[in-house]
């Protein structure tokens, strides 16, 4: 038996005798998994054509550390998508945690749920600015709050068109 197999064997009987490792392991999935306060996979834009029809004719909501725009649409749930350059931040991890706060605010303010007939669901594509990059996360999420409510504001007077 070679070294490298020697090493992989002991990996392999180390794992299975210690059960509680392994144990661990499975209930930090299971309590990710039925996490279900996520924010669920169809409230995300994912296609071009979803950005594109946003970009066509928005809504638009802006500060110094966010861009936001949004289109109503007939989903019949709200959806988020996100444009992160790299011109943001240079770093990835200042990147996503941009994406953590901006996802976490739309999961609890911005309707991801129709909720009511008055309050249209709508397409929305948050673009930060450079400046959020050094802002810290409780300044961001309050600007975020006063981006969805005057979008939600804008919306109601908005007619829905057609995809």
């Amino acid at each position: 038996m070679n070294r490298l197999a020697q090493i992989f064997s002991l990996k392999r009987q180390s794992s299975a005798a210690h059960p509680r490792t392994q144990l661990d392991s499975l209930s930090v999935l299971a309590k990710v998994t039925a996490n279900s306060t996520a924010l669920p996979r169809s409230a995300r834009l994912s296609k071009k054509k979803q950005f594109s029809r946003v970009f066509n004719s928005p809504i638009v909501s802006a500060d110094a550390w966010f861009r936001v725009l949004a289109r109503p649409n007939h989903v019949g749930l709200s959806r988020l998508g996100m444009a992160v350059s790299r011109k943001v931040d240079l770093r990835a991890t200042g990147r996503n945690r941009l994406k953590r706060i901006v996802r976490e605010s739309f999961r609890q303010y911005g309707d991801h749920r129709q909720t009511s007939v008055d309050v249209p669901t709508c397409d929305y594509v948050v673009l930060p600015r450079r400046e959020a990059a050094s802002i810290c996360n409780i300044r961001l999420s309050r600007s975020l709050e006063a981006h969805w409510a005057r979008i939600r504001g804008k919306a109601r007077s908005k007619k829905v068109d057609s995809e």
